[in-house]
């Protein structure tokens, strides 16, 4: 996620749904992953905790079945 949450909130948790994905790619390829990241999202509109479902940045030559992943977002009051 990108850094623009809301100035009053703090992030307190970021979770990924599920936390392992299965891949499929050439060998060279797949050899040199070690994670899987997710495209860019704002925060500028989250106000409470929440889930969002987010697709996966697969570099090319990476397919997987289900591109999308939910990500828990706890945020908090800053104090």
């Amino acid at each position: 996620p990108r850094s623009d949450l809301a100035p009053n909130l703090k992030l307190e948790g970021v979770t990924v749904e599920p936390a392992r994905i299965e891949i499929a790619g050439t060998e060279d390829v797949i050899g040199k992953i070690s994670s899987v990241a997710t495209e860019e999202f704002s925060l500028a509109d989250v106000r409470a905790t929440e889930q969002r479902q987010v697709r996966l940045a697969l570099p090319a030559g990476v397919t997987v079945t289900n591109p999308n992943v939910t990500v828990g977002i706890k945020v908090g009051a800053m104090q």
